[in-house]
């Protein structure tokens, strides 16, 4: 057997190794039966299903018929950016409130982005803002602050 698709090979791995991770701690729980599932049951179980995938994902990167693929170098820029907004969602939220941090979310998300369009970005968080709003803020009552820190004072 010969690898010919090294990427599906480390998608699989990754899949399988984090699936294999969530089942062994999940056994921290009372797992339980199927008659009687104990809170270690649901993950156990999505641990399991998760590592089966990753080992035919990573089973299937040595058929003959898989295309010959090589893993590309990261592109960082795109990562930088998400990761970099949702950490400045996080350190803006209590001082700002939601609809500010929210704006900083989207906007540095969508520059990480190859296609960034002003009027589909402000358009994309005034429905995040509105559904969110109504949702997280109304609906389960969540406390996130709505005014910026210095306006409540």
């Amino acid at each position: 057997m010969r690898l010919r698709n090294s990427r599906d090979f480390f998608a699989g791995s990754l899949f399988a190794v984090f699936g294999l991770s969530v089942f062994v701690y999940s056994q921290r729980y009372d797992v339980g039966t199927v008659d009687e599932m104990g809170p270690g049951y649901f993950p156990a179980m999505l641990g399991l299903l998760l590592t089966g995938l990753g080992v035919l994902i990573g089973l299937r990167s040595f058929a003959l018929s898989a295309p010959v693929q090589g893993v590309r170098p990261p592109v960082w820029r795109p990562l930088l950016m998400v990761l970099g907004s949702v950490a400045a969602f996080a350190i803006a939220l209590p001082v700002l409130g939601y609809p500010v941090a929210l704006l900083l979310l989207v906007v540095g998300s969508a520059l990480g982005g190859d296609e960034f369009s002003w009027p589909e970005v402000l358009l994309s968080y005034a429905v995040l803002v509105a559904v969110s709003y109504l949702v997280f803020i109304r609906g389960l009552g969540l406390p996130l602050p709505v005014l910026p820190e210095f306006i409540v004072r």
